[in-house]
């Protein structure tokens, strides 16, 4: 597969126009991706690694596959780090309506980290909206939307034996202004999740305890960036 991308008409243009050494592309989580109701455009995504550290930079590009030409680009430094303790495993692509601008489309791209430890599993899930502005696709929102740490125990005849914590977030934007300002609702869900080995000896999960919480923020797309 990655074979096949080398030579597609989309990454042509790219490795052309921003001179890209196709040697660092990190071609096991390239993905070229069409979307129904738009049968024109590819939206093109690959991490492209950097010398001497563990980052790689994003490169987010939408492709015209009538007119054979690159329409919008994203391109970020550093965009995806990795470290010790998770490293990038996969990122999915849909397309959705923003709240703020409900005549528009936005790309949503979800990347998703782990540390691919069973024992002690750490993984998290960032997540980006884009939309097509001129020239450039341009980051509307960007947050973290999963993470999740657990420990559990394998060996003398029990399968497993542990718990997990996980937070995941569910974000909105206001359609509306309120106050002069947009407004980000999350609504957050916090989960404590028991893994026991059932009659049968297969894993599975039982949650313990789960907490829901609604936050709100005024938005900026100055400042489009959410951490919590």
């Amino acid at each position: 597969m990655a074979q096949e991308y080398h030579n597609s008409a989309p990454f042509k243009a790219i490795e052309t126009k921003f001179k890209i050494d196709k040697r660092r592309v990190v071609w096991h989580l390239y993905s070229e991706q069409t979307f129904i109701g738009d049968t024109l455009h590819k939206l093109i995504v690959f991490p492209l690694e950097k010398k001497e550290t563990t980052a790689y930079d994003a490169y987010i590009v939408r492709y015209n596959t009538q007119k054979q030409r690159i329409e919008n680009y994203y391109i970020a430094d550093n965009f995806w780090q990795n470290n010790e303790k998770q490293r990038i495993q996969g990122i999915e692509i849909s397309k959705r309506t923003p709240e703020v601008k409900p005549k528009t489309f936005a790309y949503e791209l979800r990347t998703f980290y782990s540390n691919l430890n069973r024992a002690q599993p750490i993984g998290s899930e960032q997540l980006l909206w884009l939309e097509p502005k001129g020239k450039k696709l341009k980051p509307i929102f960007i947050a973290n939307a999963l993470s999740y740490q657990g420990n559990i125990t394998t060996g003398n005849n029990i399968p497993c034996k542990g718990e997990t914590t996980e937070v995941r977030s569910i974000f909105t934007i206001s359609a509306e202004k309120k106050c002069g300002y947009y407004i980000v609702q999350e609504q957050r869900n916090t989960q404590q999740i028991n893994i026991t080995t059932d009659d049968k000896g297969i894993c599975t999960d039982k949650i313990t305890d789960s907490k829901e919480d609604f936050l709100q923020w005024e938005y900026s797309r100055k400042n489009s960036q959410y951490t919590h």
